[in-house]
């Protein structure tokens, strides 16, 4: 009876995981307590709050509730303008707030208020500047892209200069750092190189005449990123161009023709998992680096879950994976990581799985554990690979992989098998009598597996040494039920549990008095 209710509990929560679309967003607006449904700019800081700069004011979100900062006119440590353009963090912790047309802020975390900053483009000071972009150098310098050019700031001295001017007041929408090169993206002006004596020197994309492009689509270029040292630029209406950043030739141009007229103009673009990001005015793009095929996502009527506003105006992912989309009316749209699905697979692969409680991602292949099941999916190919016969009868409840090539699985009564990918050998662990029902598996940074059981306890398995030592609540852990375990930036370790709550070991070194 036990068993079937086990069952049951991880049927429920497993149920629909798998097979659905690839993104599901969440949508944060004006309802929520965002001031405006125009996001210009997100930034997540290193106390872990969300920033979300919009057209009337600076919001900050904890996850539950917003505060949200405007211009106040007699007070002069408030912002200049409400109306904002970008948010950066230094790393002395402050933010740096980019304004429409009130130039920048600096929000000082510590004192909780804003210090205008006057910044010299030409010889006199002006706040009214509409500030696009930054870029460290060092430690104390940073580039600031205006409408009327660059300034250099120093963060110590306050003190600000404006560099690379050509007499032309270039507004410079991006700057990006490649190796030694300082490229400047502008509005109208294509790009530049920001030389080492602070010069701005044209460059000129090759484009060869079998990529048929119209040149004025790429004179602005609204974002930068790089991938295996080739450079990946949006552009706005010739969608996005592969550049070989050593003679700036561009070897292939992306354009996403359908129905929406806006699709190639790009926003921004941002590489995660080996596939680019692209926002658009009309919607979001998929590009597979591997392959070079695309998937587009818009708006769609009858699903609560798309994207709720097909004009994207910026894109941010943070350390957790998690995709947030700024909008031009629908505020905030974001995909966490851990709710996301497989996507849509044709009926003849998606049929294949069925009753699955785990999966894995080694960066290749999906690595998919159910009810005498083990099977692999290449999300490139659609190629499954049926591994069942490595576990026998049983059920995978958990999975992980270690950097040697390793997949180590968590069962249902036996224990943990670690198989090699390449030898296709396979190592047993624990027993069925002691540790054998395991529902989560986390690998730490010293290669040791920490083994959650559901009623014996916590394992610690040193992988080098195959050593294993077992806890319990006699070592002032919660409960003997270890649901789930995480282990976070500043090497904590911590168990979630059934019936004894959330336990923290801090550093992950066991002893009482490192648990909370």
């Amino acid at each position: 009876m036990f068993k079937n209710l086990l069952l049951n509990i991880l049927l429920f929560l497993t149920s629909g995981l798998l097979l659905s679309q690839s993104h599901r967003f969440k949508h944060i607006t004006s309802e929520d307590g965002l001031s405006t449904n125009f996001v210009s700019s997100i930034l997540k800081d290193d106390k872990g709050f969300m920033w979300f700069g919009t057209q009337d004011g600076l919001c900050r979100y904890d996850g539950y509730q917003f505060k949200v900062f405007k211009n106040t006119n007699e007070n002069k440590s408030s912002l200049s303008s409400s109306d904002i353009t970008r948010i950066y963090q230094h790393n002395d912790g402050m933010l740096y707030i980019g304004t429409r047309n009130s130039g920048l802020n600096i929000y000082n975390p510590y004192k909780d208020s804003f210090e205008r900053i006057k910044l010299n483009v030409d010889k006199d000071g002006s706040n009214e500047l509409k500030v696009n972009c930054f870029l460290d150098l060092d430690n104390t310098t940073v580039l600031i892209g205006t409408d009327k050019g660059i300034v250099s700031f120093n963060s110590k001295t306050k003190e600000s200069k404006g560099v690379g001017l050509t007499g032309k007041k270039l507004e410079v929408v991006f700057l990006f750092k490649y190796q030694s090169q300082i490229i400047v993206a502008t509005e109208g002006w294509g790009l530049w190189q920001l030389t080492n004596n602070n010069q701005l020197k044209k460059i000129n994309l090759l484009l060869p005449p079998s990529l048929k492009i119209d040149p004025t689509e790429i004179e602005t270029i609204n974002s930068i990123t790089e991938v295996d040292g080739k450079l990946f630029l949006a552009s706005h209406g010739g969608g996005v161009l592969k550049v070989n950043p050593g003679n700036f030739a561009v070897e292939k141009v992306f354009r996403f023709d359908d129905d929406t007229n806006n699709i190639n103009f790009i926003e921004d673009v941002k590489v995660i998992d080996n596939k680019l990001l692209a926002i658009t005015r009309g919607g979001g793009i998929v590009l597979d680096l591997r392959t070079e095929k695309h998937n587009l996502f818009s708006k769609e009527e009858t699903n609560k879950h798309s994207i709720n506003d097909n004009y994207l105006t910026t894109i941010f992912i943070d350390e957790q994976k998690n995709i947030w989309l700024g909008t031009f009316s629908g505020g905030v749209n974001v995909s966490f990581s851990q709710t996301q699905k497989f996507p849509n697979l044709p009926k003849e692969i998606s049929e294949q799985f069925q009753r699955t409680f785990s999966a894995y991602d080694d960066g290749t292949d999906l690595w998919i554990g159910g009810e005498k099941s083990l099977k692999t999916l290449n999300p490139a190919t659609n190629v499954v690979k049926d591994l069942s016969s490595v576990i026998g009868e049983n059920y995978i409840l958990s999975m992980t992989g270690d950097k040697q090539g390793n997949i180590w699985i968590g069962t249902w009564g036996v224990g943990v098998f670690k198989y090699n990918k390449t030898t296709g050998t396979k190592e047993e662990f624990l027993s069925s009598e002691f540790g054998g029902t395991v529902l989560s598996l986390c690998l730490d940074k010293n290669q040791k597996l920490w083994i959650g059981s559901y009623g014996d306890g916590l394992f610690v398995l040193d992988t080098r040494t195959n050593e294993v030592k077992n806890y319990n609540v006699a070592d002032g852990i919660s409960s003997d039920k270890i649901t789930a375990i995480y282990n976070d930036k500043n090497g904590n370790i911590w168990l979630g549990t059934d019936g004894g709550g959330a336990c923290l070991i801090k550093g992950g070194n066991i002893g009482k008095k490192n648990l909370l």
